[in-house]
């Protein structure tokens, strides 16, 4: 008797599992990082020009302007921005395959970031389970790729592999968003309204950023040695399918910029290009192209006012630096 209602209670808890799973993967079919991915693959024109990077680029590539800036050169570029808000160098990787593979034959990779984010070195016991929210792509897109970069152990990609196919893990982040959304919104009650943009309150922000100029100088010179691997092969594919890659230091909000504009910053640039040219990558240093705060939404994104500017100015600079 007991054995069988051990039984019923195993069986109604997998049964439950199952239904929690199938609606966890139904409220998440629509998520960011999967809609991008459906419209990178099913991209119906041809896009001379990628944009891939974390939410700066998301935020920071206009490609209205971008593509009005190139008409008037009459170049005509058309543009796809593949920017991924709170990702890294590894869903960037996994993106930019998917955009060397579309249908739509870019000729160009546009890779943005800040700080160290070309040169951090991602590879560690167990990181996959850090990745939740839009790094998930990690678990949907290519994941046998993707476990390379992020365990160091067999046991660990074993795992990787297996939760991979669990919804409820995979996207843990999208039912709690809801719920954290709610709570903040009831939280909120009473008390003045907290400024957001597209990403969240901008007070969130200013967590995510060092203004330690001593640390972050210090990692940049340990960082000088090599590049992310992800981002060095992407560079070796895009390179063997002939498309270019530019990499772009996006435009630094001046309280920022004004504390990074170092001797080892200079130092570290100058490194990140000649580390670039390796695989024949080129460098524009956006760094300090918008000096105006007001242009900015938060401590790391610009606004849309300032996104216009910087990606009209992105596309004069390109022929510069020999991207035609």
């Amino acid at each position: 008797m007991r054995h069988a209602s051990f039984l019923k209670a195993l069986l109604l808890t997998l049964a439950l599992l199952v239904l929690a799973n199938v609606g966890v993967r139904r409220i998440s079919r629509n998520s960011v990082p999967r809609q991008l991915l459906r419209r990178l693959e099913t991209v119906d024109r041809p896009i001379d020009v990628v944009a891939l990077g974390n939410s700066v680029v998301q935020a920071g590539f206009d490609v209205a302007s971008f593509e009005a800036a190139t008409r008037s050169q009459g170049a005509g570029m058309a543009a796809f921005n593949a920017g991924l808000g709170a990702s890294g160098p590894i869903p960037a990787r996994l993106l930019g395959r998917a955009a060397l593979r579309s249908r739509a034959g870019a000729r160009l990779l546009i890779y943005g970031g800040i700080d160290l984010f070309f040169t951090d070195q991602t590879r560690q016991p167990w990181l996959w389970t850090t990745h939740s929210g839009n790094k998930a792509l990690v678990f949907y897109c290519e994941p046998e790729l993707a476990a390379g970069y992020l365990d160091t152990t067999s046991w660990g990609r074993l795992a990787f592999a297996g939760a991979s196919w669990v919804p409820m893990y995979v996207e843990r982040s999208t039912p709690w968003a809801k719920v954290e959304s709610l709570r903040r919104q009831l939280g909120s009650w009473g008390l003045p309204l907290a400024a957001v943009n597209t990403f969240g309150r901008v007070e969130d922000f200013q967590s995510l950023v060092s203004h330690n100029v001593v640390e972050l100088a210090a990692r940049s010179v340990a960082a000088q040695e090599s590049l992310s691997p992800p981002v060095r092969d992407l560079l070796v594919e895009a390179t063997g399918r002939n498309v270019r890659v530019c990499v772009v230091l996006m435009p630094l909000h001046p309280s920022r910029h004004s504390r990074l504009a170092t001797p080892e910053w200079r130092a570290y640039a100058a490194r990140l290009r000649s580390l670039l040219a390796e695989y024949g990558a080129g460098l524009i240093n956006a760094s300090d192209w918008i000096a105006d705060e007001q242009q900015f939404s938060d401590i790391l994104h610009l606004h849309p006012t300032g996104a216009a500017a910087f990606s009209g100015r992105l596309a004069a600079e390109l022929p510069a630096a020999g991207f035609r």
